[in-house]
């Protein structure tokens, strides 16, 4: 009985240390499976952090470009329209100057 009774302690106990082990290998697999999806996660988000963050800076920079360039143009053009007026202008008031009339009759003023 005595051999009987230790035995069947030890197949209890050998009982419970299967059980302790299974359920520490749920354990670590649901840890590995946790840890896995948390790198996803992580990854995802870091990837879609990444591309809102170039789209933002691809839009900022496109308006940035876009008003030097609107600002570089508006001054070509208003440098230009200055030269044009500036030489139409000396071309009149140097034809006047060297006796040419512009169809007025003696004695009217601009």
């Amino acid at each position: 009985m005595l051999i009987d009774d230790i035995l069947q302690a030890v197949n209890l106990r050998s009982q419970v240390n299967l059980i302790l082990l299974t359920s520490q290998r749920r354990s670590i697999s649901t840890l590995l499976e946790d840890r896995q999806t948390d790198r996803q996660t992580d990854r995802q988000t870091d990837r879609q952090t990444d591309r809102q963050t170039d789209r933002q800076t691809d839009r900022q920079t496109e308006r940035q470009t876009d008003r030097q360039t609107d600002r570089q143009t508006d001054r070509q053009t208003d440098r230009q329209t200055d030269r044009q007026t500036d030489r139409q202008t000396d071309k009149r008031t140097d034809g006047r100057t060297h006796g040419q009339t512009d169809g007025r009759t003696d004695g009217q003023t601009d």
